[in-house]
C-alpha cells in the first residue's frame, strides 16, 4: 500500500494511484494533495502525474472513471479513451472477476519513455494517444486502452515474480486486444489483429532470433520487452483457448486470479490453474510453447488416391533445430471441400518431424485448408494453384484465409475475377489489398467504381487506396474524384493522399490547396503539405516548418526534416546560415527529445556539405556549429551518432 503527499503550484492537477482523500490550500499559491492506495500492489506500479489537465469524469458500477487530457482535447476525451466503461464491463464479465480496484484513471504525458504503462488505477499514455475527433476516424485507441486495462488483472492484481516470466503479463494484455476486437467488432477484425501480431512476432524473430517465452537467459530486462513476451505470448494463449474451449479457458483464468491475487507468480502456476479446471495434463503444451523456443515451420502438400478413397496429407516440420524446437505437437483442424464447395471438417494431430496422414473421403478434394480456424502459430510452405486460391477466397471461413488468398493471387491475370469480388469484402484490409492487386487499365466501368469507393467506402484506408490506384491510370481524369474528396472528406489520411494525387497533375492547384490546409491542427497532413512546400522553393514557406520542428510527430520527424532541408537548401547562403542557428538551438536543447536534436544536427551537416563548393566560409561556420553541438552533448547515444559528422 502507499500514501503520497505532493505540494504543487495551485494551477497544477495531480494524479496518483488510489484515491485523493484530501487537498489543502497553503496560502502561498501552492496546494498539497494527499493520495492513498489502500490495496497492495507492486512498487514499479507507483505513479505520480502533475500537469495542467482538463479532467473528464464518469462512473462505471460505482467505480470512478476519469480521463486527464490537455485542455484543448477536453471535447474529445471520451473518444480518445473510447469504450472504457464498456471494456470494464466486458473484461469483468468474461473473467467472472469484477475490476479489482477503486478507480480507473487514464492520463496523457509528454515525452514518455514508452507507449503506455499500466500503473494501478492510473494508466499513463504517451501524447500520441491524444487526438481530435477527425484524427480518431478509423484510428481509435481501443487496442492500447484494452491492453493497459487488462493489466489491472494480469500484472497489477497478479504480478510475475521475475522478468523471465513477463509474458504472464504482456502476453495476457496483448491477447485482450484480440478478445475485445472479437467481442466488439467481430471475427474479421480479431483475425486482422491476430495477423498483425503474427507478423510482429516473426519480424522480432528475424531481427533478434528466438528464445523461450519464459526466458531466464536474458542479458538485460529490456530484452524481455519484445515480440516474444507480447506477440507470441498472446498467440500462445489463443491456441490454449481453442484447445480447451472457452468455458474451461475463462474458468482457469478466474481460478488463477482468485488463487494468486496480490501475489507474484511464475508460469507453472498458470499451467496448474488450467490443469485443475480442465483435468488435462498440459505439460506438453507449456513445455513446447513456454519453455522451449521457436515455432513450427510446416511444409504442406496433399494427394488423393481415388482407388482407395484416401486424402494423403503430408506435413513436414522443417524448422531449423538450432533455434527452434525440432518437433511440435499440433492439434490441427482441416477443411476439405468437394467440387460444389461443401465443407468436411477433419481433426488430425501432428507429432512427428515428417508426417503422412490418411483421411478417408469418397470424393476428390477440390480444396484443402490447413488450420481451418486460424489457430496455430506457424510458418507455412505450401503451393496452391490460382484456381485453388480463388476457391479458398470464396469458401474459407476465417479472415486469415481470405486475406491469404487475395495476397497470393496478387496481380495474376487469371485471378482478377476473384480480386474484383474482393472489392466487396466485408473487411477493409482485404478491400484495400484487392485495390492494389486490381488490373483496371482502359476500363471506364472499373474507373467509375473506384471513383465511388474513393469517395464513399466505409473505411478511410480503402478510400485512400482507391485514390492511389486511380492516380496511376493513364487516360483517367482523377480531378472530379479529387474535387469530391476535398469537398466532403473528414479523414486526414485520405486528404493527404488526395493532396499528393493533385500534386501529380496540377502543382499550382496542389500548392493552393496545401496553403489552405496548412492551418489544420494535425500532423496527419504535415508530410504531404511539407513535400509540396519543399518543391515550391518559396522561402515564405520556411515558417511552416519552423512552427513544427519540435512538435512534429516522431513517426514523421525524419521525412518532415528532410522536406525542410530540401526547401532550405534552395535558399541563399545567408538565409541558410540564419536558419541553421535555429537548428543549432534545437540540437543544444536537452529538454527536447533525442530525435529532434539528432535530425537538427544532421540537417546542419547536410547543408554544410552542400555549401563546401558554393560558399566555403559559411560551410566552415556550419562546421563550427556542429563542433559546438558535439562538445556540449553528454548523451552517449547521440555522441555515437555524431561521430559520422
Amino acid at each position: 500500500t502507499q500514501e503520497i503527499k505532493i505540494t504543487v503550484d495551485d494551477r497544477f492537477t495531480t494524479l496518483s494511484n488510489g484515491m485523493l482523500v484530501s487537498t489543502q490550500l497553503n496560502g502561498d499559491g501552492t496546494r498539497t494533495d494527499y493520495w492513498i492506495m489502500d490495496k497492495p500492489h507492486a512498487p514499479y506500479l507507483f505513479m505520480l502525474a502533475i500537469g495542467e489537465y482538463a479532467v473528464v469524469r464518469e462512473t462505471w458500477n460505482d467505480v470512478e472513471v476519469s480521463y486527464y487530457v490537455e485542455p484543448e482535447y477536453e471535447p474529445y476525451a471520451r473518444q480518445i479513451f473510447n469504450h472504457t466503461p464498456e471494456m470494464l464491463e466486458f473484461f469483468s464479465g468474461i473473467l467472472d472477476y469484477p475490476y479489482p480496484w477503486n478507480k480507473f484513471s487514464q492520463v496523457i504525458t509528454r515525452d514518455y519513455v514508452s507507449g503506455a504503462m499500466e500503473n494501478t488505477t492510473a494508466v499513463i499514455y504517451g501524447e500520441f494517444v491524444q487526438k481530435t475527433d477527425r484524427e480518431l476516424i478509423d484510428n481509435d485507441n481501443d487496442f492500447i486502452v484494452a491492453h493497459e486495462m487488462f493489466h489491472h488483472w494480469f500484472g497489477d492484481l497478479v504480478t510475475c515474480e521475475s522478468w523471465a516470466n513477463l509474458t504472464l503479463q504482456e502476453g495476457m494484455a496483448n491477447y485482450s486486444e484480440y478478445l475485445w476486437q472479437e467481442y466488439k467488432y467481430g471475427p474479421d477484425n480479431a483475425g486482422y489483429q491476430r495477423l498483425n501480431e503474427i507478423g510482429g512476432y516473426l519480424n522480432s524473430v528475424q531481427q533478434g532470433g528466438t528464445h523461450p517465452l519464459i526466458y531466464f537467459g536474458y542479458a538485460d530486462k529490456e530484452d524481455m520487452f519484445d515480440g516474444h513476451s507480447y506477440n507470441k505470448g498472446g498467440l500462445v494463449l489463443h491456441m490454449l483457448r481453442k484447445h480447451l474451449g472457452d468455458d474451461a479457458f475463462y474458468a482457469a483464468l478466474n481460478k488463477y486470479l482468485r488463487d494468486h491475487a496480490y501475489t507474484a507468480v511464475e508460469a507453472d502456476e498458470l499451467r496448474m490453474a488450467f490443469e485443475d479446471i480442465s483435468g488435462e495434463d498440459l505439460n506438453w503444451f507449456f513445455d513446447q510453447w513456454y519453455f522451449s523456443e521457436g515455432h513450427p515451420v510446416l511444409e504442406l502438400s496433399h494427394t488423393y488416391n481415388s482407388e482407395i478413397g484416401e486424402l494423403i496429407i503430408n506435413a513436414d516440420q522443417i524448422q531449423d533445430v538450432e533455434d527452434h524446437l525440432p518437433i511440435f505437437q499440433l492439434p490441427v483442424t482441416l477443411s476439405v471441400f468437394d467440387s460444389m464447395g461443401n465443407e468436411y471438417i477433419e481433426e488430425i494431430w501432428l507429432d512427428e518431424r515428417e508426417e503422412e496422414i490418411a483421411v478417408k473421403t469418397d470424393f476428390a478434394p477440390a480444396l484443402v485448408i490447413f488450420d481451418r480456424d486460424d489457430v496455430l502459430l506457424f510458418e507455412k510452405k505450401e503451393q496452391k494453384s490460382t484456381e485453388e486460391y480463388a476457391k479458398q477466397y470464396r469458401w474459407a471461413t476465417s479472415f486469415r484465409h481470405r486475406y491469404e488468398a487475395i495476397s497470393k493471387l496478387g496481380f495474376k491475370k487469371e485471378g482478377q475475377e476473384t480480386v474484383m469480388a474482393a472489392l466487396e469484402d466485408p473487411h477493409f484490409s482485404i478491400r484495400a489489398m484487392a485495390l492494389e492487386n486490381l488490373r483496371i487499365q482502359n476500363n471506364p466501368a472499373m474507373w467509375k467504381k473506384l471513383s465511388a469507393m474513393a469517395v464513399s467506402d466505409d473505411h478511410s484506408a480503402v478510400r485512400s487506396a482507391a485514390l492511389r490506384k486511380l492516380r496511376n491510370q493513364d487516360g483517367f481524369d482523377i480531378r472530379p474524384a479529387l474535387d469530391q474528396v476535398f469537398e466532403k472528406e473528414q479523414a486526414y489520411p485520405v486528404l493527404s493522399t488526395a493532396l499528393e494525387s493533385l500534386n501529380r497533375i496540377d502543382k499550382a492547384a496542389a500548392l493552393e490547396k496545401a496553403e489552405h490546409l496548412r492551418g489544420e491542427k494535425t500532423d496527419m497532413l504535415a508530410s504531404s503539405v511539407a513535400e509540396i512546400f519543399a518543391t515550391s522553393g518559396d522561402v515564405g514557406f520556411l515558417g511552416y516548418f519552423e512552427e513544427k520542428l519540435t512538435t512534429i510527430s516522431l513517426f514523421q520527424v525524419f521525412n518532415f526534416y528532410d522536406a525542410y532541408y530540401r526547401l532550405l537548401s534552395q535558399q541563399s547562403p545567408q538565409v541558410i546560415l540564419d536558419k541553421a542557428g535555429h537548428l543549432k538551438a534545437i540540437a543544444l536543447d536537452r529538454s527536447l527529445n533525442l530525435f529532434y536534436r539528432f535530425v537538427s544536427t544532421n540537417t546542419i551537416n547536410r547543408l554544410k556539405n552542400d555549401l563546401l563548393a558554393e560558399d566555403s566560409e559559411i560551410s566552415k561556420v556550419l562546421k563550427a556549429m556542429i563542433d559546438e553541438i558535439k562538445a556540449n552533448e553528454t548523451n552517449e547515444l547521440l555522441l555515437q551518432r555524431y561521430q559520422m559528422f
